[in-house]
């Protein structure tokens, strides 16, 4: 998904959230947290497919603590303790 050529007219209800994170995802690798050559998009793409796996998950009855762990888990594959992403 190209995250960078959304306009705001006509968006589905999730594009305001999807330009969100791009520009945190872009501040994050302006101010180094992020490794100079991370893929943003792909990033946006697997945050926002794992919220969706999420939203799955608790309308199918998922308790509050499986939902926070696919959340840290999910985050554990870029936010790993130490280390830059390379998306």
């Amino acid at each position: 998904m190209d995250h960078s050529k959304h306009s705001d007219h006509g968006q589905a209800p999730d594009a305001h959230a999807g330009q969100t994170l791009m520009h945190v995802l872009a501040r994050a690798k302006k101010q180094g947290e992020l490794s100079s050559d991370a893929n943003l998009d792909g990033m946006a793409d697997f945050f926002e497919s794992t919220l969706a796996g999420i939203r799955m998950a608790a309308k199918a009855g998922k308790s509050r603590l499986a939902l926070r762990n696919i959340a840290a888990f999910a985050a554990s594959a870029y936010m790993a303790p130490g280390r830059r992403v390379h998306a």
